[in-house]
Parts: structure tokens; sequence; C-alpha cells
């Protein structure tokens, strides 16, 4: 029993130390090894001859954060007094400074791992007999995620706990967080210097270069938002330049109207749509040639089509269901595709087609 007393006694002498230790962070290493040595010293002399003791005097002594304040007035340091608090503007800099830092990786690491996440869940890459793939996915994301958001937590430490360490607006700002009997204060670095006590050491070439590490994280998830990185679907980046999808209809069936209007024109009024290079144009340009006559005289060929209207299968990519009325008297049901494109003129304006990407016979 008296074994485990004598543990416990130097556990809590530890915790003790470790605890005070941090509140006189506010003094040069030296004066604070030198402080927390003599009462280290006289705690472990009172455990030697009674565990009991030593509990007795820690609470004679108080709490680490009560005996650091009454160290700390000793040399004129009392909450209030001594070092004046830094003014309002360095503490909004700094603040601002550091809140742009920690948000820069969760903000990276949720635009990167959106799209992932989202067809994880949405989308059709992955068959849905197989849902081990997608809580792989799943994990992995809320890994990344939970560690970017550790991580920044982690940045605003010295906000929280204050010592002698410094974020990075802390550095650039010329501020620091001492805890001075209990209480966290905002001072200014120079004004601790000066009052000869020790300062964060976190140079400001450092700082510069976190700062500039995470706008750089910031640039890159801009971008990547505005190449639709949070529209893995596709949908807005197609409703940004095509319209709803009510208006893309129009606009799709109006480009099979096109087709089928050049295939029933005189060969010398022909005006083929735009096809696109997977197809063999010329072919299927000479097929609707053979297989729509038309009449010169009339303007208008033998053989029709009629259409049963557009179909919207993803982001930018519509079918048209069309039985052609061909020449021969049979009729040929066929599928066309179209699918978005975008060209951006030389005056900086986007120019829409929809392009027949796909034409095949239902059999």
């Amino acid at each position: 029993m008296n074994e485990d007393h004598a543990a416990a006694a130097a556990l809590a002498i530890e915790r003790y130390i470790a605890g005070l230790r941090a509140e006189l962070a506010v003094l040069k290493p030296t004066e604070s090894t030198e402080l927390t040595r003599e009462i280290s010293a006289m705690l472990i002399d009172a455990a030697r001859e009674d565990p009991a003791r030593a509990f007795a005097e820690m609470d004679r002594l108080g709490k680490p954060s009560q005996l650091a304040a009454a160290l700390l007035q000793e040399r004129g340091l009392a909450p209030g007094e001594g070092i004046q608090a830094a003014s309002w503007w360095r503490m909004g800099v700094a603040a601002f400074i550091d809140v742009f830092v920690g948000l820069a990786l969760p903000v990276a690491a949720a635009v990167a791992y959106y799209a992932p996440a989202w067809q994880a869940l949405f989308g059709t890459t992955q068959p849905p007999e197989n849902p081990g793939s997608r809580i792989i996915v799943l994990a992995l994301v809320a890994g990344a995620l939970m560690l970017s958001g550790l991580l920044a937590w982690r940045t605003w430490a010295p906000w929280r706990v204050g010592g002698r360490s410094a974020t990075p607006g802390m550095a650039l700002a010329g501020v620091a967080v001492v805890r001075i009997g209990g209480t966290r204060t905002v001072v200014r670095t120079a004004d601790l210097l000066a009052s000869g006590l020790t300062a964060p050491t976190r140079t400001k070439v450092s700082a510069g270069l976190t700062v500039t590490l995470a706008a750089l994280l910031l640039l890159w998830a801009v971008w990547m938002v505005s190449g639709g990185a949070l529209d893995p679907a596709g949908d807005a980046a197609v409703f940004r330049f095509a319209g709803p999808v009510s208006s893309q209809q129009g606009q799709v069936e109006a480009s099979a109207i096109d087709l089928y209007t050049a295939a029933t024109a005189p060969a010398e009024q022909r005006v083929w749509p735009p096809i696109a290079e997977n197809l063999d144009a010329a072919a299927i340009e000479a097929s609707f040639a053979q297989r729509f006559v038309p009449d010169s005289a009339a303007g208008s060929g033998s053989g029709g089509y009629s259409m049963d209207g557009a179909t919207n299968i993803k982001a930018g990519v519509w079918t048209v269901a069309v039985t052609e009325h061909q020449a021969d008297g049979t009729d040929r049901p066929v599928l066309l595709t179209y699918s978005l494109r975008v060209d951006w003129g030389t005056d900086g304006q986007p120019r829409v087609t929809w392009l027949l990407t796909g034409y095949e016979p239902v059999r």
C-alpha cells in the first residue's frame, strides 16, 4: 500500500510541477527552472517522509496557477499590472492571420475530397453490389478531414495555452499570450523583452513562409472550385453555359432537327451541323444522302423523321430517340447522343455547341 501511495504522490508531484512550469513560462528558462526545481525538491522531500505530506504541501501551496501568481507578483507581475495589454488592432491582425492559416488546410482537404466522397455516395463509378469500396473511400475522406481539422486546432494552440509558443499571426503582429496568475493576457512581444522576460522565439520569416503556404493552398482550392470541384456531376457548369434543363432540351432537339433538315435538303443547300471527331462524319452524311432523297425542285426530299424527344442522361449529355422514315418506305429507329461543347472566342465569350457524339441504330 505504501508503494502505491508513493507512486501516486510521485505522479501528482510530476503533474504539479509541469503545471507550474507552464504557468511560469513568461519567465526566462533559467529562472523558471530554478523556481520549479526548488518546489519540486521540497515536495519530493515531503513525499519521502510520508506521501500524505506531499499532498498536504500541494494543498497548502494551492493550484499551480495560484502559486505561479504569487511568485510572479513578487517580481512585479500581476493580472492587470506590470505589462500593458496589446492594442486591439494588433490582436485583430494576429487573429485574422491565424484564422486564415488555420482554415487553409481543412478547406483545401474538403475541396480535394468532396468529389471522391460524392462519387462514392451518389456516383455510378462503384457498383452497388460492392459497398466495401465505398466504405473505404468514405473512411479515407473522413480521416483526411479529421487530420486537417486537428492540425488547424493545433495551429491555434498558443491562443489557448499561451507560453513560449507563438502562431504565425502572433509573430507577424508582434504579440504573445502570457499566463499570469491563471489568466491569459495578450501583450506586445517588445514589452516582454523590455521587462526582461522571455518571449516566443518564432521568427517573422518562418511565419511569413507559413502564411505564404496557406495562401497557396487557398488559391489552389479556389482554382479547384472554379473548375467544378464542388460540382462533380457537372450540373452547375452546364447550367452556367447552357441554361436550365428545359432550355438545354430545346437546344438539343433543335440540333437534331438541323441534322435531318440537312439530310432532306437539296444537295447544294445542305449545311451539316457539327459532328464529333469520334464519328465518321463523311459516312454519316453519305448515308443520309442515300436514304433521304431530296427533291431539288420542291426543296424537300422523299422520307422524313419523327422525334420522340430528348432525354438528359447526365450533365451535358442528352440522347434523342428518332424514327427515320426512309425513302424506300421503311422505318429505322436510331438513338442520337449529343454532348455539350464550349469554345471560347477571341472576344472572351463562350460559344456553346451541342455536338453529335453518338449515332446508333436501335435494334
